[in-house]
């Protein structure tokens, strides 16, 4: 079986000195299965994050891909 599946969410990020960035992150993957424990996916992910200043907006976009093998036990 081959599934195909997508999640939206918010990502807030606050350090010791109250300072925060804070965005929105998608993420979309797809998996597959072998056999009913075995299985293997591939995940791509995007948070696109602000840190508002006094000096103007910085804004960071942060990207990843994982892939993997799944045992169902």
């Amino acid at each position: 079986a081959v599934n195909i599946y997508g999640q939206l969410g918010y990502l807030w990020l606050e350090d010791d000195n109250k300072d925060d960035v804070n965005g929105v992150e998608f993420l979309i993957g797809a998996s597959v299965d072998f056999t009913p424990n075995i299985g293997a996916f591939l995940d791509f992910r995007q948070s696109n994050l602000t840190n508002e200043t006094n000096f103007g907006d910085q804004d960071f976009t942060f990207q990843d891909v994982r892939v993997g093998v799944r045992v169902l036990f």
